[in-house]
């Protein structure tokens, strides 16, 4: 029997995720059940068994996705090499965050992991974990901010990445709880308040 090419398996497995997202952001993850991601994903039951054991890995494996967005996004602005102040850097942050708008993408799916977070410990080990490597490239920026001046020496690189983490958690909560938050007005008011 011929081997199955590796392109086909991964295309097959972000089939199944992506059709699992939708259906998450959609009707949170207690509301969806494996028979809807079947037929979102419009694959058997088996094929889907084959990548996943069930709804938690497929949580998780979103939850890692949706971080690794965010990651690339930092991981580009440390690369690029530019000064950039703690305001711009938000600034190119936020803006980087435009997946996470959208009404069935990352940004809901995000807010019920973090809210299934709360009584699920495998998951919240799962985010808890995913958000410390995400604290360690922030603490990097923080690193550029003191070296480019826009931080005292003494600064507390940890906390300033705890904060930036906040901050663009924050922003995708009121974006899709509120709905009246924009990336502009929300980057006039980190403008304002860091100057």
């Amino acid at each position: 029997m011929p081997k199955v090419a590796q392109a086909h398996l991964d295309a097959r497995r972000r089939q199944i995720v992506e059709a699992a997202g939708r259906c998450f952001a959609r009707n949170g993850f207690h509301r969806t059940s494996m028979q809807d991601v079947f037929a979102e994903s419009g694959l058997s039951a088996g094929a889907v068994y084959r990548y996943f054991a069930g709804k938690d890995e497929l949580i998780a494996d979103i939850a890692a996705g949706a971080v690794g967005q965010v990651r690339a996004s930092v991981r580009a602005l440390l690369d690029s090499g530019r000064d950039l102040s703690p305001a711009d850097t938000l600034a190119r942050l936020i803006d980087d965050l435009g997946a996470f708008r959208d009404p069935d993408g990352t940004g809901r799916l995000m807010i019920h992991a973090w809210g299934e977070s709360l009584g699920d410990p495998a998951l919240r080990e799962v985010i808890a974990a995913l958000n410390r490597e995400m604290l360690d490239e922030l603490a990097e920026v923080a690193d550029g901010f003191v070296g480019a001046g826009h931080l005292p020496a003494d600064a507390d690189r940890r906390a300033v990445a705890h904060t930036l983490l906040s901050l663009m958690q924050g922003y995708v909560v009121q974006f899709h709880v509120t709905g009246d938050l924009t990336p502009e007005r929300y980057l006039v008011g980190l403008r304002d308040l860091l100057g």
